[in-house]
């Protein structure tokens, strides 16, 4: 019997460590969201009521909707080109699949692939999805309108023909983007402590991940060496990554202490301005503060050698 898909299944994967949508998923993802829009408009096409045969009014009707069909599919083909630039496709070859000229597919989509490059963008460096749900719950409302509605040709073996074919980053990968995010949003594109702190928070869990896994494996070479007696594995492979969990969870929460002292400044700002009748500018206390939080910010320890 096929399994019928959770409702939060996807997301709790996504609470349990599973890693974020892969950009490339992310894309694709957008094209399964329209593609079941368009279909499910055009459906309303499909039945015929006696009065869209007879009556002018009810006849234009049909038109509209087909109108709105017409531009959901120039949405749908945008997003089909915006998932070819994703994973690499030139614009040569864009211009051949629409069957237009190498600068007319560049003039026609390349604004569309810019905005969903920018906006696709997380501030920690990770995918993100720039629509009107999350990945997780998105595919899994894709999985289940799949299943209600395609043919047993498109059924996917256990029911989730959308969020099957998607690949998440692992933990190496989702890791370096962290990194890169937290090493050069510097200066005036510094990220928000908010920000900075989770993005510390979540690193440090994957490295604690990672030397459990390490571990693991160490556990397991060591055994099979002792031809199955057992042992406790030695312990060195997940070291490092112990160090750095441990440094990346100070950080996160020293980041934490200073966003609780930003948070305290702006409030008393607030405050001060309320009682003052002037919204120019935070009172002495805040400004008072600001240098100690730069000033803690710079002191903070970074990953070494990179």
């Amino acid at each position: 019997m096929d399994e019928v898909p959770d409702p939060a299944l996807a997301v709790v994967e996504r609470a349990l460590g599973a890693g974020p949508y892969t950009a490339p998923s992310m894309s694709r993802l957008r094209i399964s969201d329209l593609a079941a829009h368009t279909t499910s408009r055009a459906l309303t096409l499909v039945a015929v009521d006696r009065d869209e045969v007879d009556v002018p009014a009810r006849a234009l009707a049909l038109v509209e909707t087909a109108r709105a069909i017409e531009r959901l599919a120039a949405e749908l083909l945008t997003a089909t080109v915006v998932h070819a630039r994703t994973v690499g496709a030139g614009w040569d070859e864009i211009g051949d699949a629409v069957e237009v000229t190498r600068p007319n597919a560049s003039i026609r989509f390349g604004p569309a692939a810019a905005d969903w490059l920018e906006r696709s963008a997380g501030p920690d460096g990770l995918p993100r999805v720039p629509m009107y749900r999350s990945p997780e719950h998105l595919a899994d409302y894709l999985d289940r309108w799949a299943a209600e509605r395609g043919g047993p040709e498109r059924a996917h073996p256990d029911s989730r023909a959308v969020s099957a074919g998607l690949r998440r980053l692992d933990m190496v990968e989702e890791l370096a983007l962290l990194r890169t995010a937290a090493n050069t949003r510097v200066g005036a594109d510094a990220l928000p402590l908010r920000d900075l702190s989770a993005l510390h928070t979540r690193e440090a869990d994957l490295l604690e991940r990672l030397a459990d896994s390490s571990g693991a494996s160490g556990e397991n070479g060591k055994s099979c060496e002792n031809g199955g007696s057992g042992g406790s594995g030695s312990g060195e492979d997940d070291k490092p990554y112990r160090s750095e969990a441990e440094a990346a969870r100070l950080r996160a929460t020293e980041l934490a202490r200073l966003l609780a002292i930003q948070d305290a400044a702006e409030n008393d700002a607030s405050r001060a301005a309320y009682h003052a009748g002037d919204d120019e500018g935070p009172p002495s206390w805040a400004a008072r503060r600001a240098p100690q939080i730069q000033q803690a910010l710079a002191e903070l320890p970074t990953h070494d050698g990179e």
